[in-house]
């Protein structure tokens, strides 16, 4: 009995310890990736560092830099979460939720992976409503997919909006814009999807209860009946979504005017950035650098232009150095949590 009870300790402690070991490990691995990315490019002549001088030498760009970080990143960012929150019916002040939404950058850029800041948002609320944080991390899913199908639709939209490519542009390359049509057609799958995941919900956990394979996912989804009802709420929360994409894709073809040879027009800028963006969401580098170096570099040759990996530096580098201000609030939010229920 001595000797079972001590080999169930042992086996306690190694679990963590694996799981720790396997953590570093991913990490490491995403690193190497980065770095050989990063100095294949420099090397070959794709990447130049001190492009990102221009972010302070030009005031256009510093400017647009500056004001793309406040309204997407901060304010409208802020404003989808506290939306998204009155779904489940927590009220958060503005400045409770613009603290949490630079919070949350801050974990995100510091921390390994894309998605720390966010969890942790999730459960600085839950601390408060622990009887929803199933549902509070069911909402995490749901802000993410509403983000990427605002992408591809605003993408899309502006694609239509902008007419025929311009005479001086060059033509694009057509398996890429039959991917872009593709990926558009998320916009309409994606929301359509969620609501199913919803309305199914019961099936779902039926399904858990029966196989004992998809326990986790029934438990998870119990926090999605509260968003029926709501669909006032969610489609603010998609429209705001839309807006903050809109704004970066102008950003990004701001960015593209300070490269005479990254030189595209609305219309190519925007085919060619939900698919780099969604390129960098892949789990195989640090915060998706140098995967989204490399797309975009190729995304911009295939367009018969160069400098994709220049423009996306500026782009990543006017969120990232922006976003280590979080730091600030992320302190006063772990002194001061107040959250009120929505009346």
């Amino acid at each position: 009995m001595l000797d079972s009870d001590i080999h169930s300790q042992a086996g306690n402690h190694m679990a963590p310890m694996a799981m720790s070991r396997r953590r570093h490990w991913a990490t490491a691995f995403k690193a190497a990736v980065t770095l050989t990315l990063l100095v294949y490019l420099f090397r070959s002549g794709s990447l130049d560092p001190s492009a990102m001088g221009l972010l302070a030498t030009n005031p256009v760009l510093a400017a647009a830099t500056v004001i793309n970080w406040v309204l997407v990143s901060a304010v409208l960012g802020a404003w989808r979460y506290r939306t998204l929150l009155f779904t489940v019916n927590i009220h958060l002040d503005w400045m409770r939720a613009l603290h949490l939404q630079l919070s949350s950058l801050f974990l995100n850029t510091v921390v390994p992976g894309s998605i720390g800041g966010d969890v942790w948002k999730s459960l600085a609320v839950a601390k408060h409503h622990s009887e929803r944080k199933r549902t509070l991390l069911f909402l995490l899913l749901v802000e993410r997919g509403i983000g990427l199908s605002a992408l591809l639709a605003a993408s899309s939209l502006i694609w239509l909006l902008t007419g025929r490519w311009g005479s001086d542009a060059v033509q694009p390359d057509e398996h890429l814009t039959l991917l872009f049509i593709v990926l558009s057609a998320g916009l309409v799958g994606l929301p359509v999807a969620m609501g199913l995941l919803i309305e199914w919900k019961a099936g779902w956990i039926r399904l858990g209860t029966i196989s004992g394979k998809f326990s986790w996912l029934g438990k998870l989804l119990e926090g999605a009946e509260v968003l029926r009802g709501h669909r006032r709420h969610l489609i603010g929360a998609y429209v705001i979504s839309m807006a903050m994409h809109s704004i970066s894709i102008g950003y990004f073809f701001l960015l593209t005017r300070a490269f005479p040879e990254a030189s595209l027009d609305v219309q190519a800028v925007a085919t060619v950035f939900p698919i780099g963006i969604l390129s960098v969401m892949l789990p195989v580098s640090l915060a998706g650098l140098g995967v989204g170096h490399l797309a975009f570099e190729t995304l911009f040759a295939s367009m018969g232009a160069k400098g994709g990996a220049n423009v996306f530096n500026l782009y990543i580098l006017g969120q990232v150095g922006p976003n280590l201000l979080g730091a600030i609030p992320f302190v006063v939010v772990r002194n001061h949590a107040q959250i009120e229920k929505q009346p």
